[in-house]
């Protein structure tokens, strides 16, 4: 995520919540690149620990994997970096639930969904 004026904090840095954002987006994205077929998702839990300060004037960047997928479960894990850093700023850990009640994103996962 490149840096972006309108979302910092009083620092400087980039807020905390928009880097929240982009882990839980980025760690659905994970889930769905681990599945079979596009099927709706939701997010379970997400526990974020921020361990380092953001650097103020730089982007961010997350790392995903999904860990695996268990019944109707996904398990994440993920860390942010700055732009320019090794070391993580915040990590990421979490479960989401597949094949939920909510909206199909693929043709056959519509057609199920409406039988």
């Amino acid at each position: 995520m490149p840096f972006n004026g309108e979302l910092t904090d009083e620092d400087g840095a980039m807020h905390t919540g928009a880097i929240v954002t982009l882990l839980d987006t980025t760690c659905g994205l994970a889930v769905f690149s681990a599945l079979d077929s596009m099927q709706p998702i939701a997010t379970i839990d997400l526990r974020i620990d921020v361990v380092r300060p953001v650097p103020a004037g730089q982007g961010v960047r997350a790392v995903v994997v999904c860990e695996a997928i268990r019944d109707c479960v996904a398990y994440i894990s993920g860390k942010a970096y700055s732009e320019a850093g090794q070391e993580p700023l915040v990590i990421a850990c979490g479960s989401f639930a597949t094949n939920t009640m909510g909206p199909a994103f693929d043709t056959a996962n519509m057609q199920r969904a409406s039988s």
